[in-house]
């Protein structure tokens, strides 16, 4: 008797870094509810394993309770290798815990986004997108916008349902508001809306959606910072009254002190804004610098580079003397709508900002009402600056947090 305890207290010794190890990766199991993995591992090696060979060392080949010993600490190596494997080569996480925590959420739309990085081959699907919003889209959302920023912001694109999803990757992963048939989409019942948790730039209208769909799961916070300005083109061509008076009288200056030249932007003259702009680039960072200037810069790079490929991208240049002293980049953002993406000038001209922006608008958006000059970034100079405009009114925009 006294012979087969010290062999069971043998054995036993020996099998416990193994039975630890299968108690702990089985908690995890059970704690993530992957519970089959526990079932079918451990129920294969005590019937499987531990049984059958306890019989056979046991009764036959030993003679001895030794056999069932050495069964036990045989099955409990084989177990614990086993659940090792799964927890470190298996997708164990995501066997029964999202389903159980997402039943009752997630039963319309069960997808997996596949976001790739933006390019100018899709453009035309999302443009698609865009006219399915039922609410003027904001600036943010433009194509060239996205394209010009995306390296800075790592931005990515994703299509499901006619919607764009959008995520921005740098600094830190958060996703942009989704683009496309906001009214048509199951928000309550989408999935990947609930996994991506926060959304930025969220048009107004949007978030009321949202806010129906989620109730009091979801958090909504406006964010004045990124408001986009929107102004009547028929006042900022006209300047009529004593609201505008500084900025007509800046005008008139400039038009009567410079024999200038007012020329609609093409591929052609490219090279010529592209050193404007390195000029422009290179004093204002000397006298202001910054990571937000150099950002900048580079976007505006790469849209120029590529203005003959950006569907209804459009801009002006002026000239004094046959040098190119300011220039526009704007694109159509719907049937009534223009966006300044980019207007810079040589601020040794007198006036050249309020005759660069009146000519424009003046020669290029006659078909249009509104034109968008963005937002202020919580700049205080620069939103005095787009106040100074009078703006007929505002596209908020907001922050979001789901759950």
């Amino acid at each position: 008797m006294a012979a087969q305890a010290v062999s069971y207290l043998k054995w036993n010794l020996l099998a416990i870094p193994f039975t630890l190890t299968s108690m702990i990766l089985a908690g995890a199991f059970n704690g993530a509810g992957a519970t089959l993995y526990n079932m079918f591992i451990m129920g294969a090696a005590t019937w499987g394993i531990r049984l059958p060979l306890a019989y056979g060392l046991g009764h036959f080949f030993m003679d001895s309770a030794e056999g069932i010993w050495i069964a036990m600490f045989c099955s409990q190596i084989i177990q614990s290798l086993t659940l090792l494997y799964f927890y470190t080569f298996k997708n164990w996480q995501r066997f029964a815990m999202i389903k159980k925590r997402n039943e009752n959420k997630c039963q319309g739309i069960r997808m997996t986004l596949e976001f790739e990085p933006i390019s100018l081959d899709r453009q035309k699907e999302y443009h698609a997108s865009i006219k399915g919003c039922p609410q003027l889209v904001t600036s943010d959302f433009s194509f060239a916008n996205i394209f010009g920023w995306c390296e800075h912001y790592g931005l990515e694109w994703a299509f499901h349902k006619d919607v764009c999803f959008i995520r921005q990757t740098k600094p830190e992963v958060i996703y942009w508001a989704p683009v496309g048939p906001w009214k048509k989409y199951d928000w309550k019942n989408c999935c990947a809306m609930r996994e991506s948790k926060t959304f930025t730039r969220v048009p107004e209208e949007l978030a009321k959606l949202w806010q129906e769909a989620y109730g009091d799961e979801i958090t909504v916070t406006e964010n004045r910072d990124h408001w986009d300005y929107l102004y009547s083109i028929n006042d900022l061509v006209t300047l009529k009254g004593k609201k505008f008076h500084k900025k007509k009288n800046l005008l008139n200056q400039f038009k009567k002190k410079y024999l200038y030249q007012y020329e609609s932007m093409g591929p052609e003259c490219v090279e010529e804004v592209l050193e404007m702009q390195d000029e422009w680039y290179k004093w204002y960072e000397e006298n202001n610098p910054s990571e937000a200037l150099k950002a900048e810069n580079r976007a505006i790079t790469r849209v120029l580079h590529n203005i003959d490929q950006i569907c209804g991208l459009t801009g002006a240049t002026l000239r004094v003397e046959g040098k190119v002293i300011a220039y526009t980049v704007a694109e159509p953002i719907c049937n009534d709508t223009l966006v300044i993406h980019f207007e810079k000038g040589d601020i040794r001209y007198k006036g050249v900002y309020q005759a660069i922006n009146q000519m424009f608008l003046e020669n290029e958006a006659e078909d249009y009402a509104y034109v968008n000059r963005e937002q202020d970034l919580g700049d205080e100079g620069l939103r005095k600056a787009k106040l100074s405009y009078n703006p007929s009114f505002f596209l908020k925009k907001y922050e979001a947090t789901i759950g």
